[in-house]
């Protein structure tokens, strides 16, 4: 391995060490309490080192919000490329994105800022990551409503809306403390099938 091969192994390892640091802090203190020197301590780096690998703390956060936003989007595709009954792949979608916010609650909380807190720059540029993430799924979801078509009532883009609309409202409903129950898939995918289907 050249000299150079291994510092560019290095720097990747430096800035996910950074990364994991980073997300243990929100963890255990929240978007708010994420701070570089708080992740220079979990890093056992210095607030310069981190400084080389992330110009802000926003920055830092939009790196964090892309990272677990392509983990998930990772798993959905996996569930929507699959060849099975409409309501098993639906289900087990469903099931992901429930667990997937109630594990990254403070992540949910931070994108629903994002469109309600008086914009500044981490703001503007999460919206466009946002956006951008949104209409990647969108994208898929069209792709999958498409190979049921005939089934629906409504267009795939209004399905897919419909559906991420149903589980973000429950999902705000069960972290703002108005839902205090279990959110259960089957009762998201009964409202939704039940609604669309002809």
């Amino acid at each position: 391995m050249s000299i150079k091969e291994r510092r560019e192994r290095e720097k990747k390892q430096r800035k996910k060490t950074i990364l994991i640091a980073a997300m243990n802090v929100l963890n255990e203190s929240g978007f708010t309490g994420l701070s570089m020197d708080k992740v220079a301590e979990k890093s056992e780096l210095s607030k310069g080192a981190i400084y080389l690998y992330f110009a802000s703390k926003e920055e830092l956060i939009i790196e964090i919000f892309w990272m677990k936003m392509k983990q998930l989007a990772e798993n959905i595709n996996k569930i929507l490329e699959r060849n099975e009954p409409l309501e098993k792949i639906l289900t087990e979608y469903i099931t992901l994105a429930l667990n997937f916010y109630t594990h990254e609650e403070e992540l949910f909380k931070l994108m629903l800022s994002a469109f309600t807190s008086v914009p500044h720059d981490v703001m503007q540029e999460l919206r466009k990551s946002i956006n951008s993430v949104t209409n990647q799924q969108k994208d898929v979801f069209v792709k999958f409503f498409l190979k049921f078509e005939g089934q629906f009532k409504y267009e795939p883009v209004e399905l897919f809306l419909i559906l991420r609309g149903m589980i973000t409202s429950l999902l705000m409903a069960k972290f703002f403390g108005s839902y205090e129950k279990d959110i259960e898939s089957d009762m998201i995918l009964d409202v939704f099938l039940k609604g669309v289907l002809k």
